[in-house]
């Protein structure tokens, strides 16, 4: 583009935004393509052991999502070294929280949890929450049950404690309570101030089937796949969209 001349595209608004996500459409089509007429050239059981190479890197793993509101959505995976490993419900308490804070000793950390950690409502209290399934339970699982101490769970991950408490803060036009706050670390929340989830799996269970089905994961990705003009641009100027530390495994 010269100096002295405009682009017009820059000003058609939607059809630029449209023409972005053609051309990131087009782009990828191409590279999967390549991938899939060329698997000779790729260690493809890398990329189908992807799981087992987190495990052996103890370090974290991280990736950009895009959801369907075009908002950017990054899962951390931090495995810490043996040292470090949180095995008993008394750890848990000390990095994770799922409960109110004290209001008056920690005020500005309860506001934050209000504003962000705390789901619905949902279910009765209103019925057309994104979040409920056909038989209108919450798909996140909430509400939660209460319990005064932080337990192992039976699914890996432990069961948090949330305390029976008279305290009920409004969100949303409803009264909600400790069964609805989302697991948090409080140190990073107060510090980032936005919604972060974070959970605790101390253990790994894995399950052994017969029978493999082969699945053709480049077409399962294009037909499901949800493109958005934030992910378009994200991808095209070529951000990084993961990272995983350290870079290297060890192959045998």
């Amino acid at each position: 583009m010269r100096d002295d001349e405009n682009d017009e595209l820059l000003y058609t608004r939607r059809i630029f935004q449209q023409y972005i996500i053609d051309v990131f459409k087009n782009f990828e089509t191409q590279r999967l393509n390549f991938f899939f007429f060329n698997p000779h050239l790729f260690r493809m059981e890398v990329f189908q052991g992807h799981l087992n190479v987190l495990r052996r890197c103890e370090r974290d793993a991280t990736k950009i999502e895009f959801k369907k509101r075009g908002l950017p959505h990054v899962p951390f995976l931090i495995i810490l070294c043996n040292k470090y490993k949180l095995l008993t419900p008394k750890s848990y308490d000390i990095i994770i929280r799922a409960e109110l804070p004290d209001s008056n000793k920690e005020a500005y950390l309860h506001s934050v949890v209000v504003h962000h950690m705390v789901n619905g409502p949902c279910g009765h209290l209103n019925p057309t929450n994104p979040c409920l399934k056909s038989k209108g339970h919450c798909k996140f699982k909430y509400t939660k049950d209460i319990f005064e101490q932080t337990l192992k769970g039976k699914n890996s991950y432990p069961i948090y404690r949330r305390q029976h408490t008279r305290e009920h803060i409004k969100v949303r036009g409803q009264y909600l309570d400790n069964s609805r706050v989302v697991p948090y670390n409080p140190f990073l929340l107060a510090k980032f101030n936005c919604h972060m989830n974070v959970k605790i799996c101390s253990t790994l269970m894995l399950s052994k089937k017969d029978k493999q089905i082969e699945v053709d994961e480049i077409k399962e990705h294009q037909s499901t796949r949800w493109v958005s003009l934030p992910k378009a641009t994200w991808c095209l100027f070529g951000y990084p969209i993961n990272e995983m530390m350290p870079s290297v495994y060890h192959l045998q």
